[in-house]
């Protein structure tokens, strides 16, 4: 457990206080603004896990003979999932004297610190489901990773993908195959589902190019006067810093509470407590989430070439 933090270990701002300190190089910055909300659905939880599970359709009507009976059908239970809460917390501890010496403010704004902590952290937490959506260990509730291009049909047999056969870079011609994978989406059923890709998801790398496919009228690169994908579709992007392949790439599609789900067990909250011997401060935060995906249907991605 660390200890409160006292004068001695800031000699600088205290014991020793260097004379016209013009300028704090302090460890606080701007933040980007989180990702994670346009991504996930948010859920609130009021129990310490959450369950889903997954029912199918019927599936197509048969053509019948004369006077055949009509046959009938049934639905078939799919996958399940659990998402248990878990909690994370940080905190820490200033003694009494060092907070009456703060002249300076530096450390009364510990709070404003812990939730600039708590922001990374769940960023971190969400970006990660996007940055191992290829990776083996990592599988969902039908044992497919997010991104695969076999994702079982309970009751049809057959597949969906929501990434490319090969991975490939961005572009206007992956961007033109994403979107064939995706109309080619089918239930559990078997039959054709709705679904749009709304939004790329990218690495900052990534921005420039992002930029000149959604944004330019016209095709790129070519003096022909073609509409690009992402002006006919109106597809937008967003950057997140916290992706780390430089060349992976997501479109995702509207949220949906089955899809890429984040649950709120608990929001982020703070604490404190004086305790009078020997005389500090605490201040604590903490958080319950859990996070996931039921239905992968809600995300298309590459790692790129």
């Amino acid at each position: 457990m660390a200890a409160p933090m006292l004068r001695t270990g800031y000699p600088d701002f205290f014991e020793d206080r260097l004379a016209w300190i013009y300028t704090i190089i302090n460890d606080r910055y701007d933040r980007y603004a989180p990702v994670m909300p346009i991504v996930f659905h948010e859920s609130p939880s009021d129990r310490m896990f959450e369950n889903i599970s997954q029912i199918s359709g019927f599936g197509q009507f048969n053509q019948l003979a004369e006077n055949e009976l009509i046959p009938h059908d049934e639905r078939v239970q799919g996958y399940d999932i659990k998402f248990t809460h878990v909690r994370y917390g940080l905190g820490f501890k200033v003694g009494e004297h060092l907070s009456m010496d703060d002249i300076d403010k530096l450390f009364s704004q510990g709070g404003g610190d812990l939730a600039d902590s708590a922001r990374d952290t769940q960023e971190t937490q969400a970006a990660n489901h996007l940055n191992r959506a290829f990776n083996g260990t990592y599988t969902g509730a039908d044992g497919k990773v997010l991104c695969a291009t076999d994702h079982p049909q309970a009751k049809a047999g057959g597949t969906n993908k929501n990434r490319p056969t090969t991975h490939a870079d961005l572009s206007i011609t992956a961007l033109d195959q994403m979107f064939s994978d995706v109309g080619d989406w089918k239930d559990q059923a078997g039959k054709l589902i709705k679904r749009r890709i709304k939004t790329l998801i990218i690495p900052q790398q990534l921005a420039w190019l992002a930029e000149r496919i959604t944004r330019s009228p016209h095709l790129q690169g070519t003096a022909n006067n073609d509409i690009t994908p992402g002006d006919l579709r109106g597809l937008t992007y967003s950057i997140w810093e916290f992706l780390t392949d430089e060349d992976a790439w997501f479109g995702i599609t509207e949220k949906r509470m089955d899809g890429l789900i984040w649950f709120w067990r608990q929001k982020f909250q703070t604490d404190d407590q004086y305790v009078i011997n020997p005389g500090y401060l605490e201040v604590i935060a903490d958080y319950f989430t859990s996070s996931g995906w039921g239905n992968p249907l809600v995300i298309y991605g590459s790692a790129g070439a």
